[in-house]
């Protein structure tokens, strides 16, 4: 029951996030600061990430495992580092794609447009990069993982 309980909720995030992009693709100018990009990126990775982890945090031992979950114990001393473990094993299934999640490829992340706003003002920039194509998202490296016991968000390190 945990499994489908958190496959479904990952394919209601897988979603969710799909239709995020689609409403941020088809505003006309999605003014962001090179900084703020850079936060919304490393949380869509970082959440999206931690929430695979978390699907073999609780999976029944007579339930298969799929392969790209490595599972960690809850009442382990050791849970963020395994965390981490697992994090850097989802890696090479994050090329490809996890088709039974309906997350696709990370290689090449692919955004219609984006607009940055460099600086405010009037001497500001303003840059609009149309059909992007990202690669090197699947080579992060996690060198530090907090978890909050009290309902607060994590903290992550990507590189």
């Amino acid at each position: 029951r945990f499994v489908v309980r958190v496959r479904t909720f990952l394919l209601e995030l897988s979603n969710y996030l799909k239709s995020a992009a689609a409403v941020d693709a088809n505003r006309q100018s999605a003014t962001l600061s090179r900084c703020q990009q850079t936060e919304m990126s490393s949380c869509y990775y970082c959440f999206l990430l931690l929430a695979l982890c978390c699907l073999g945090l609780g999976v029944a031992a007579q339930q298969p495992v799929p392969a790209y979950v490595k599972q960690c114990k809850r009442s382990s001393p050791n849970l963020e580092e395994c965390l981490i473990k697992a994090l850097h094993h989802v890696r090479p299934y994050l090329v490809k794609g996890i088709p039974e999640i309906e997350m696709p490829s990370v290689e090449p992340f692919i955004l219609d447009s984006l607009t940055l706003s460099l600086t405010g003002g009037e001497r500001g920039y303003k840059i609009t990069l149309r059909d992007i194509h990202m690669y090197g998202a699947s080579n992060f490296t996690v060198s530090r993982l907090k978890l909050s016991h009290n309902g607060q968000p994590f903290e992550a390190k990507i590189h």
